[in-house]
């Protein structure tokens, strides 16, 4: 199995900083240091090795609320691009906020990672979330809350996605 390791150049810097404080080689790791949004993601995969006629399991997790909506559409679609009939995509997606204690919620999430220089952009309404990754060229298997519970049936404001590529 291969595992790659696709973030921002000074993200993956910081990462490989911390794993070597810990001791942690990371040599099974290839790491692809490409800015998602200015980055040929495809190209960066494929120089670095990955092999797209072979599924892939793809997580994006931690990533979606930071990339502005057509950044992370271009994403998806570049993964879907590069990834072969059978790959899978995890994705963690905020949702759009559904009342007004789940709005001011994410507006002082808001307010605090934007004091830190990192901008909450992304968010997808529930109902929303099929037409998104279908027409980034995933098909959606399911849609769970972070409790397990079925998005269409939960108040949770983020979902963890489930895509598959045919």
């Amino acid at each position: 199995m291969a595992w790659f390791e696709l973030d921002h150049p000074d993200t993956q810097a910081d990462k490989r900083a911390r794993l070597a404080r810990l001791g942690i080689s990371g040599e099974h790791v290839t790491f692809v240091p490409a800015e998602i949004g200015v980055a040929d993601v495809p190209a960066a995969l494929a120089g670095a090795g990955h092999d797209a006629t072979r599924p892939t399991v793809i997580v994006c997790e931690g990533l979606a609320p930071y990339l502005p909506p057509e950044v992370l559409a271009g994403l998806l679609t570049d993964l879907a691009a590069r990834a072969a009939a059978g790959s899978t995509l995890v994705l963690e997606l905020p949702l759009v906020p559904r009342g007004d204690e789940d709005r001011a919620r994410r507006a002082r999430l808001r307010e605090a990672v934007s004091e830190r220089g990192e901008p909450l952009h992304a968010s997808v309404a529930a109902d929303d979330i099929g037409t998104t990754l279908e027409s980034s060229g995933w098909s959606v298997r399911r849609a769970m809350s972070p409790a397990g519970v079925p998005i269409g049936t939960s108040r949770s404001n983020v979902a963890f996605v489930l895509g598959h590529r045919s």
